[in-house]
């Protein structure tokens, strides 16, 4: 259970939970006098003793909280592929069953936290016809799993997203840089023009085109693709760094474009559409590297059909 237990620490929803308290706290700060200036709540935080004493351990304890309860929704996690079908039981206090259609799944995620990422750790979700957007969690193969073993556990339950050995990803070219970088700095300096008249002091809104650039930065050096026969794997990030894997016979739709920038950079975007209505591509790649991946694509119909797979168990050991 000590995975689950890091699974539920570095999710998105303790420490949302955390910053929600911690926002929520602003308003009331202001309707005791203080006015928005951060030296000024920090000095009065710091003369609250007790109140650090208080609100720090409490923070905490709906952090452990949050993580907690992924132990229990989670706790007894069990994987087993029967024939075409992928079966996940799960639940301490109420026992959970969860059964896709190995046919329906159209492409695998594979989510590195923010947090989880630097720890090793990634979570392993499956993209399936016929299940809404919003039913999405429903899809989790796998909560926690080392580097190390994603290609051990896909090439165990799911071979038809398994290459015989690690796709290779190729960086974007650095003439993609640029771009990268002025697509989280520019944003970032409309949103200082407001916050120039709304702080009371200056310097700090001039951070936000600074983080912006080094956000666009962050997302160009973790964005990359690869092929392996007829296997593609694409990983990009927001904040999370995610990596798709998808056969070419479950792209729906593929496509190409360019902005006069990239014209005159000589790069495109391509993006893929599946059934379960997941689309995703990247910014930034080669004209040669575009008709290559369009190869890949068209080459979709020559491919045979894969055999099913002998039944399969295997509990999470968390």
């Amino acid at each position: 259970y000590g995975r689950l237990f890091l699974f539920g620490a570095t999710s998105g929803g303790a420490l949302g939970l955390v910053l929600s308290v911690l926002s929520a706290a602003i308003p009331v700060l202001d309707d005791i006098g203080l006015q928005l200036d951060w030296e000024q709540y920090f000095t009065w935080i710091w003369s609250q003793a007790n109140l650090v004493y208080l609100v720090v351990p409490a923070l905490l304890a709906l952090w452990l909280l949050t993580a907690l309860g992924m132990v229990v929704k989670y706790g007894g996690f069990t994987l087993t592929r029967s024939g075409d079908r992928l079966q996940m039981v799960y639940g301490l206090l109420q026992r959970r069953q969860i059964s896709i259609p190995v046919k329906r799944i159209q492409a695998v995620r594979l989510v590195e936290g923010v947090l989880r990422q630097p720890l090793g750790y990634a979570s392993i979700y499956v993209e399936s016809a016929g299940y809404r957007q919003k039913d999405r969690e429903k899809t989790l193969l796998w909560p926690m799993a080392r580097q190390g073993e994603l290609a051990s556990l896909l090439e165990e339950f799911l071979p038809e997203f398994a290459g015989e050995k690690e796709i290779a990803l190729q960086p974007l070219p650095a003439k993609a840089r640029r771009r990268y970088i002025l697509r989280g700095f520019i944003p970032a300096l409309v949103l200082t023009l407001p916050a120039l008249v709304w702080l009371p002091r200056w310097e700090p809104a001039l951070i936000l085109p600074l983080l912006g650039g080094l956000w666009g930065l962050w997302v160009y050096r973790s964005a990359g693709w690869g092929l392996q026969d007829n296997l593609l794997a694409v990983r990009s990030r927001s904040l999370a760094r995610t990596t798709f894997i998808v056969s070419n016979r479950k792209v729906q739709s593929f496509s190409v474009r360019s902005s006069p920038w990239q014209r005159r950079a000589g790069l495109l975007s391509f993006n893929l559409d599946l059934a379960s209505q997941a689309s995703f591509g990247l910014a930034g790649i080669y004209n040669e590297d575009a008709e290559t991946l369009t190869n890949w694509f068209i080459s979709r119909q020559q491919q045979p059909i894969a055999s099913s797979t002998p039944s399969k168990s295997c509990p999470s050991g968390m």
